[in-house]
């Protein structure tokens, strides 16, 4: 069995582009306020697209994608168009909160049916 695996020092996001973080480690998040990190505890980061990141290495594989992003699903997807077309289709597995970690004041997540409309508008199901 063939596998590939990458480590890349940036965030994954809709757009190429250089924002904030908060946090650090495994909880790091483009979501301000996600888990109650405090609003100094904030670093610049590089953020690319899927689509960049993975280009045309993962076509005509067979590959899973397994996704923590701390609350930045839907944003991780909006620059994931192409590789969500992918043949054969991509299996996924994404840790998506519902209402756990949310910033101060939001009790739902905000993008939380966008972020599955995006899979199901693909042939996804979940």
């Amino acid at each position: 069995m063939e596998y590939e695996s990458r480590g890349f020092p940036l965030a994954v996001g809709s757009e190429t582009a250089i924002l904030d973080i908060w946090g650090g480690g495994t909880g790091a998040s483009l979501i301000k306020g996600w888990a109650s990190i405090p609003d100094n505890y904030v670093t610049r980061v590089p953020v690319l697209t899927l689509d960049r990141i993975l280009g045309d290495s993962i076509k005509g594989k067979r590959t899973l994608i397994l996704v923590d992003v701390e609350g930045a699903e839907y944003m991780m997807l909006q620059g994931a168009r192409h590789s969500l077309e992918n043949e054969p289709r991509l299996i996924w597995m994404a840790e998506i909160s519902t209402t756990e970690h949310q910033p101060d004041g939001v009790s739902m997540n905000p993008y939380l049916k966008q972020t599955f409309d995006i899979f199901f508008e693909q042939g996804y199901k979940a």
